[in-house]
């Protein structure tokens, strides 16, 4: 049916809920989706590294941001704080080392020498915990760019609806943690170096892609939409232990109109008219937006 037809029949209808999308605006559609919620995605993560940054902060320094004082400015601030406190140890430590190298054989030299050692001590504790800082905060910031880059991909791939709900988002996030573990950045592009530090490929010698890596922890729950029409299966609709139905029958990429879908229903062994054939048809038509 082309734009022009569905109109017609929207207009025939007393439904005021249509919408009429070509193929290319419906392609636009999503993808402005789906840039959206990366983007709003993004945003939310970005608020969480500035609170990250500002607790860690505190924790290392003892300092809080004062009321209405920006997260850039109080980072600034303490870091400044941090590089005059080194400043000011590294003048100390110079002067000590000038009195050590002008005195000898007293005591004023052992307390001097004394002092330079424990100065030296408490000045490289302090560098270590903040290069310990710095790598970590760095370390949070690739992760949170690498989950967002999974989210992303995550977007275009299609899951069965027999599987519950909690049940997937729970394995989605174990294969998410699993595959950001093993990613890195390379050029901008999300990679998965192999021993000798060169990007995985596959059999065909593409480099192995953050979608195509999620895809193969998640095989087992992915939708392919490739179920032949007319082939029967056992148990097209299942039940949990609470009675809800659980939705075993897929549908193929061809069957995009009810007609169509209730054709496919009765192939796979639904009978017209069943709990199961209503359960189903209800599912699929919802999922595929299909009325």
């Amino acid at each position: 049916m082309n734009k022009e037809e569905a109109l017609v029949k929207i207009n025939e209808s007393d439904n005021d809920d249509f919408q009429v999308f070509t193929k290319d605006e419906h392609n636009t559609f999503l993808t402005n989706f789906k840039e959206t919620e990366v983007s709003k995605g993004i945003k939310e993560e970005g608020f969480k590294i500035h609170q990250f940054y500002e607790d860690a902060v505190t924790e290392v320094t003892g300092a809080k941001k004062d009321t209405n004082e920006k997260g850039s400015e109080f980072l600034k601030r303490q870091l400044t704080s941090l590089h005059s406190d080194v400043q000011d140890k590294d003048k100390k430590i110079g002067d000590l080392e000038k009195a050590v190298n002008d005195k000898s054989g007293d005591e004023a030299l052992k307390m001097a020498q004394s002092n330079y050692e424990a100065l030296q001590k408490k000045h490289q504790k302090s560098l270590d915990e903040f290069k310990v800082e710095k790598e970590s905060q760095s370390k949070e910031i690739n992760r949170v760019k690498l989950m967002n880059h999974a989210d992303h991909a995550l977007m275009g791939i299609k899951f069965l609806g027999s599987v519950p709900e909690d049940a997937q988002k729970a394995l989605i996030e174990i294969a998410k943690n699993d595959v950001v573990k093993d990613a890195s950045f390379l050029d901008g592009n999300v990679v998965f170096l192999d021993a000798s530090g060169d990007p995985t490929r596959d059999d065909q010698l593409n480099v192995v892609t953050m979608e195509a890596r999620l895809k193969d922890k998640l095989k087992s729950i992915i939708d392919t939409g490739h179920q032949q029409k007319g082939v029967k299966i056992d148990k097209p609709v299942d039940k949990d232990k609470d009675g809800k139905p659980i939705i075993n029958v897929s549908v193929p990429d061809t069957v995009n109109t009810m007609a169509g879908l209730i054709e496919h229903l009765q192939t796979v062994g639904l009978a017209r008219g069943t709990d199961d054939y209503f359960a189903a048809l209800k599912h699929w038509s919802e999922k595929l937006d299909i009325k």
